[in-house]
């Protein structure tokens, strides 16, 4: 039995590892959103990763004769938010990708995951609203319009950049466009830079604030599935049945689209692109399982500081391997987030310190 300083340091130690797969998932997915590959492909093969890795587990656990799936109630809601999860907010946070770039995206929806969980868990979980909850409800939203402040300087000091294409060294214009209207695998070889296929600059902000919003949206969903998976394991339901049916949604939701985009596409996919997607997959379903582990092993404020790196980290690979734009607001933004996240870790922290007796039902 470890004593508690070192199991306290192994479950930091944990949590910024996961701070670390979440970046290399976010990496990769940004690089495939440069590429202009088709995001429900991209979704498909990521949650696929997870499906094969779990599924023998879940077989083995079977066979034990352990109880895999405690009810069909749970089951259902399950269903229902991972479907939500995987066409909602996976699919817009890789849509974005390719509009605002990963050093604005990451921050974003972070920031409304933090100010909607706050909300979210006083509406349905009936839990209490501190002053510091509220402070870090304003400091997230502050943090989204320092952000879109930050796109808006971008867009005017460069209104002629291109869309980042391959490469991690690639083109340096800034921010990245993805078409709206053009088919995802239309892609021209790797590092060849492209204009915009926006008719004006007007039409382009239209496209950057509806990238925030769906960024926006994506982290109220995200809120709404940890709020789900919270309820299941009070439920009785296993980490590992949890994360499958979630990503299983992924699959079956995704895999129609998918094949119809391949009847309408005979080119086959990249190998090198494939790679991406396996490597996004493995990276996610890693910085899951640590993020589990960490939480587990120590204190919520320490998990909230080690995994909001990859709030920094994000920004720093968008400027550094996608040649993203880095202003001011951007960093305003990012020490926004930051700060709403680790206030609101201190506030967990506090509560969960308290007297039984003192506890808020």
């Amino acid at each position: 039995m470890l004593p508690p300083q070192s199991r306290e340091l192994l479950g930091l130690s944990f949590c910024l590892m996961a701070a670390v797969f979440y970046t290399a998932a976010n990496i990769s997915l940004r690089y495939l959103a440069g590429v202009r590959t088709s995001p429900a492909t991209v979704i498909f093969v990521k949650e696929l990763v997870a499906v094969v890795a779990l599924l023998p587990i879940l077989l083995w656990q079977w066979v034990r004769g352990q109880r895999v799936f405690v009810s069909a109630r749970v089951v259902a809601v399950l269903a229902a938010i991972g479907l939500a999860v995987q066409l909602g907010a996976n699919l817009g946070q890789q849509w974005a990708l390719g509009i605002i770039g990963l050093a604005v995206v990451s921050p974003t929806i972070f920031a409304a995951m933090l100010g909607s969980s706050a909300i979210l868990g006083f509406l349905l979980l009936a839990e209490r609203i501190s002053w510091q909850a509220i402070a870090a409800v304003v400091l997230v939203v502050l943090a989204i319009i320092s952000l879109n402040l930050s796109l808006q300087q971008a867009q005017s000091s460069a209104p002629q950049s291109a869309v980042d294409e391959a490469g991690l060294k690639g083109s340096r214009e800034s921010p990245s466009a993805q078409s709206p209207g053009k088919s995802p695998q239309e892609s021209p070889p790797s590092g060849a830079a492209q204009k915009p296929d926006f008719e004006s600059q007007e039409v382009y902000a239209g496209w950057i604030v509806l990238a925030l919003l769906t960024c926006c949206g994506a982290g109220i969903i995200y809120s709404l599935l940890g709020i789900a998976i919270r309820w299941a394991r009070l439920q009785g339901a296993t980490v590992e049945s949890t994360v499958f049916l979630v990503t299983l949604m992924g699959v079956i939701g995704l895999g129609p689209i998918v094949y119809h985009n391949a009847l309408g596409n005979s080119a086959p996919l990249e190998s090198r692109l494939l790679v991406f997607m396996i490597l996004s997959g493995v990276a996610n379903l890693a910085g899951f399982a640590a993020i589990t582990k960490g939480y587990q092993m120590t204190r919520v404020l320490y998990a909230n500081m080690a995994n909001a790196t990859q709030v920094a980290f994000g920004a720093l690979a968008g400027v550094l391997l996608f040649g993203e734009a880095v202003n001011f607001w951007l960093i305003l933004g990012v020490a926004l987030t930051l700060a709403g996240v680790l206030l609101m870790g201190y506030t967990a922290t506090q509560e969960n310190n308290r007297p039984a007796s003192q506890q808020p039902t």
